[in-house]
């Protein structure tokens, strides 16, 4: 998820979520929550109108990582906590639609949250796809089509 800055509150709610299901569930222990803040000069340098990349007002990225033994099928489980620890992390963005970077997202989000809400960012990406990959081979991960 993008996040334009840390709400605090929420952030220590997430870490208790965290503590609350590996104390609960040992084997997810090697999970990972990651908060991201990156140099932005760059990025905010360019005009947001310029390109489809829709997350240059993002300060902050938060990835959930969870991690289990292979050899256990905990997927069920994990699901709940990502949902659970992404509406927890929403909550605090004072009503700011979900960001969420596509190497982070989950697959479950519209493509407006992960490409961009305004219309011709995804009419963009559309028209390169189409030019550029028109037998949809690249396809893997959160796909525009």
């Amino acid at each position: 998820m993008g996040l334009l800055e840390y709400n605090v509150p929420v952030i220590g709610k997430l870490f208790q979520l965290y503590a609350d299901k590996v104390t609960k569930n040992p084997q997810l222990r090697d999970s990972n929550v990651m908060l991201e803040g990156y140099a932005l000069g760059a990025v905010k340098a360019v005009d947001p109108a310029s390109t489809a990349f829709a997350h240059r007002d993002d300060n902050i990225l938060i990835g959930f990582l969870p991690r289990w033994p292979l050899n256990v099928d905990l997927s069920r489980e994990v699901e709940e906590w990502a949902t659970q620890a992404r509406t927890l992390v929403q909550s605090g963005t004072n009503g700011r639609p979900l960001s969420a970077y596509v190497n982070y997202a989950h697959g479950d989000e519209p493509l407006e949250a992960i490409y961009g809400y305004e219309p011709w960012r995804l009419e963009k990406l559309r028209k390169l796809k189409k030019r550029w990959d028109p037998e949809f081979k690249f396809r893997f991960y959160n796909p525009i089509r």
